[in-house]
């Protein structure tokens, strides 16, 4: 197998697994595992196992002090992204959680714009009018029975997540992308454990069903997905894997129909289309610049 083809099928594979972690949220919501102790358990036992990652690869576990920083603001965005997208898990069908989310592509232009002074160009903006008629659409088309404060929540994920993936470059120029992964689960678990505990919503009764789905949560959504996606990027490129990893939100509506017959009605199957056509013209942007780059 080349390394070009290999590098394909790891990342579809990682793809494969990323879609997942919605459908392991919201089963192990229904068996007796609430939003804090999931992530607490999720996040603990993924850096647990990113220590044995990274030892076995030779990689250090040290952050730059030069890294700080910018590490602390990308953690923020992303601690508060995990938090608000398994919310929205929790209030929303699965499908429909991940397509609001997956306008954030659009968003990162526009943050790019706006802080870093990139220009924004024609696709940019035809990528954010489309993902916006896609998002209306998705909410239109089940507004009478939609749950307001979910699809609130999976809006903002997608607004925090757009300013994580816009500063992590900041960080990944600095440290490895592994040790940047490790580091991030290790910041989550370090906020929603004490966090549960004060709260009061640490609670580890759940059913053994409910603990199988945290582990799969843990094991194949989280660290699985983020270090299969690393091995594959290094063998195609960043730009090629975010045109597989495209694929994402159409394989979680896939497995929310297997698993919890969801399915998409009227026009929100267009407003779903939109919102991956607005995907593939931000990855197509980036293509775009990256030739631009090359020839320059």
């Amino acid at each position: 197998m080349t390394p070009q083809k290999k590098g394909e099928l790891l990342v579809g594979i990682s793809t494969i697994f990323a879609s997942s972690q919605a459908i392991f949220a919201k089963l192990a919501y229904a068996n007796g595992v609430n939003i804090q102790t999931a992530l607490a358990v999720r996040f603990s036992g993924a850096a647990l196992v990113m220590v044995l990652v990274l030892s076995l690869s030779g990689i250090s576990l040290r952050l730059p002090k030069s890294g700080y920083k910018s590490f602390g603001v990308l953690a923020f965005f992303y601690i508060v992204s995990i938090y608000l997208i398994f919310t929205a898990y929790g209030l929303l069908p699965a499908s429909l959680a991940v397509l609001f989310v997956y306008t954030y592509p659009a968003m990162t232009g526009v943050f790019s714009y706006l802080l870093d002074g990139a220009p924004l160009e024609k696709n940019k903006i035809v990528a954010l009018v489309i993902s916006t008629t896609g998002m209306i659409l998705l909410f239109w088309g089940s507004w009478k029975d939609i749950n307001l404060l979910g699809v609130a929540c999976a809006l903002v994920t997608a607004l925090f997540y757009s300013l994580y993936i816009f500063y992590l470059p900041k960080v990944l120029c600095k440290v490895n992308q592994l040790t940047c992964i490790f580091w991030l689960f290790l910041a989550c678990s370090l906020i929603f454990w004490p966090v549960g505990f004060l709260s009061g919503k640490i609670d580890l009764h759940a059913t053994l069903q409910g603990w199988l789905s945290i582990i799969g949560l843990s094991l194949i959504g989280t660290v699985a997905t983020n270090v299969i996606l690393v091995r594959g990027i290094a063998l195609i490129g960043s730009v090629q894997a975010a045109l597989i990893c495209i694929l994402e939100p159409l394989l979680t509506v896939v497995w929310a129909f297997l698993v919890f017959d969801e399915v998409l009605r009227g026009i929100q199957i267009p407003g779903s289309f939109l919102i991956l056509l607005a995907i593939s013209l931000s990855v197509r942007e980036k293509k775009d610049a990256l030739k631009k780059n090359i020839s320059a």
